[in-house]
This record gives C-alpha cells, structure tokens and sequence, in this order.
C-alpha cells in the first residue's frame, strides 16, 4: 500500500514513528514514483525555510557565562580537546578537498531520495546490532565491493553492523554499509559506480532532519549520512572518511585521537 501524502509529509518533516518510518522508507526505495514525490516535499520544505530570515546571533548566544573568569577557570581542558580536534580537522581540509557545497549544489537524480532512504530502513530494523559486528574483510567477495574504501571507525566508538553489497535502486546497484554506535548514533556508508556527476568536492544532498553529503573518489561515487549526531561531530567523521575514500589510507593517529575525543565531548545522537 502506497502513503498517502499526509504520510509523506510527515516522513520529510521527521515526525513519524519508527515503524512508520521504515514502512514509507521501504515504499521509496522500491517506487520511483513515491520518491518522486517526497523530492517534490523536500524541495518545497527547503524552499520555505530559506524563505525565512535567520535570526542574528549574539556573542552571549555563544558563549553563555557571563563571568570570563568562571569560563577561564573551568573550561581549559575541554578546550584544548576541541583545538585539538580543529587542528586535526584543519589537517584533513588541507590534504583533501573537503568544503562541501550546501543546498544549492542538490543533486536532482532520481535515485537520491531512495538511496537516503536506506539509512531510515537498515537503522530502524538493527536495534540489536551491536552484538554482532561485522568484519570488512568478510563481505568483499563482490565486485563493487572490492572496489569500496571501507574505513574503520572503531576509535569513533562506531562499530560496521551492516551490510548489503547488492542494494538494488531500479537499474543500479549499491554498496551499503551501516555504523552503529552506543548512544544512538548510526552512519550509513553508500557507494556506487561513479555517473560522472559529482567531484571532489563533497555535495550536501540531505533531507530534513537527516544529514548527507556525496562526492566522487575514483571510479566510484560516495555518499555518507547520519541522522541527529552532532554537526561537528559528523563533519569530522565525513571528512576523515571522504580523506580515506581518496587516498586509500587507514586513519592515521592523530585522526583517531581526534574522532575519540568528538565523541567523549558531542551529546548523543537524537532520535
């Protein structure tokens, strides 16, 4: 049975239940024409929004404490942790070409929104999926697999809990992988065939609440999303994962330190 638009709606504002989640993400991964539509919301829902003026920001709004002696006092260690990070993130900007375009470089194809998709469906049915973590070299027997740069993400805390080298959207096929975390936290991994439409340069191509961005490294074309996690906690892991997908290079120290310390000091991810 197809959604109707009420639910279609509410998928793209994120106000469903988990089961009705799954259930509108598996009709647009398996009917163009419902993807279709849900592009069709996304677009309007992202056209109201830049619609409305941001409100400014204040130097308070940044930086709450009032007294800069209580600020100095309590704040040093978490502070060099995070210019720690900001170096390490620097580092990452320099040797790739990660500085991603936002909305207005948004991919048209078709094949997007059900490929986004896939992160609502492998998530929501993998509740108990950090039991059994999964091990990169068991799955590469596939030929676009073999082709997949798969990092790990261990010193994130983020475990590979799924795998699918054969997603199938219409004609295309797909390599997913998904990450779990142990506070709620999940990065989904998808890799095809490049269509020689991306570069480089990573392309923010999400929708609504769920963040994701696409870039080319090769032969293949990358997509990595998220849904929740913290922003400079994701930007962090999609940098250090778009490096990887060039270069072909296991995380190196100073990355690792880096992505452990984001997630000591990022809040769990949001439902």
């Amino acid at each position: 049975m197809k959604p109707d638009l009420e639910s279609l709606n509410a998928y793209v504002d994120g106000e469903l239940s988990k089961d009705a989640a799954t259930s509108v993400a598996r009709a647009i991964a398996n009917d163009p024409a419902v993807a279709r539509k849900v592009v069709a919301l996304t677009d309007l829902r992202s056209a109201l929004a830049d619609s409305i003026d941001a409100p400014d920001i204040r130097i308070d709004d940044l930086f709450p404490i009032s007294d800069a002696g209580a600020r100095r006092r309590g704040t040093g260690s978490r502070h060099h942790k995070w210019l720690a990070i900001a170096a390490c993130l620097a580092g990452l900007l320099l040797i790739g070409t990660f500085g991603y375009r936002n909305t207005a470089g948004r991919m048209s194809e078709t094949w997007i929104t059900p490929v986004l998709a896939v992160h609502d469906i492998w998530s929501l049915e993998s509740a108990n999926a950090l039991a059994t973590p999964i091990q990169p070299i068991n799955f590469l027997s596939n030929e676009l697999a073999r082709l997949v740069y798969v990092p790990d993400l261990t010193s994130a805390k983020l475990q590979m809990v799924y795998v699918n080298p054969e997603h199938r959207v219409g004609s295309a096929n797909f390599f997913v992988a998904g990450y779990a975390g142990t506070r709620g936290c999940k990065i989904t991994l998808v890799a095809q065939i490049a269509e020689g439409v991306l570069d480089e340069n990573p392309r923010d191509i999400g929708i609504t609440k769920l963040r994701a961005l696409a870039w080319n490294a090769g032969p293949l074309d990358y997509i990595l999303m998220s849904q929740g996690m913290d922003n400079d906690r994701f930007e962090l892991i999609a940098a250090t994962v778009h490096e990887s997908s060039i270069n072909h290079h296991p995380v190196n120290s100073q990355t690792r330190v880096a992505l452990g310390l984001s997630r000591e000091l990022s809040a769990p991810c949001a439902a």
